[in-house]
């Protein structure tokens, strides 16, 4: 029964992976595009003085919903793999024996 709390848990963060990382892969309800979309924004008092710098010149100059659709794109990449993640994890912890906590 000392091995159980672990499982449990295991079993909770995997589902919990694998949910965020589904709703970020589809795209739920716009959830890749808006966290996209945050993440360019809480940036963007770099871009001023980045403009001038050759590797982001040319990322800057893009129209921004350009790059909000590339960020998107990476982001529902990593949703993707935080979902598969999350499924290792659930599996493993039905499949897990000697689990304790010490």
């Amino acid at each position: 029964m000392a091995d159980l709390e672990p499982r449990i848990i295991m079993a909770i963060v995997g589902a919990g992976l694998a949910v965020g990382g589904l709703a970020l892969a589809a795209n739920y309800k716009g959830s890749a595009t808006w966290h996209a979309r945050r993440s360019l924004d809480s940036v963007r008092w770099l871009e001023k003085p980045l403009r001038n710098i050759p590797p982001w010149k040319q990322t800057l100059s893009q129209p921004l919903q350009d790059r909000v659709a590339r960020q998107a794109a990476l982001t529902r990449i990593i949703g993707a793999a935080f979902a598969c993640a999350g499924v290792v994890l659930f599996i493993a912890a039905f499949l897990a024996t000697n689990i304790t906590t010490s």
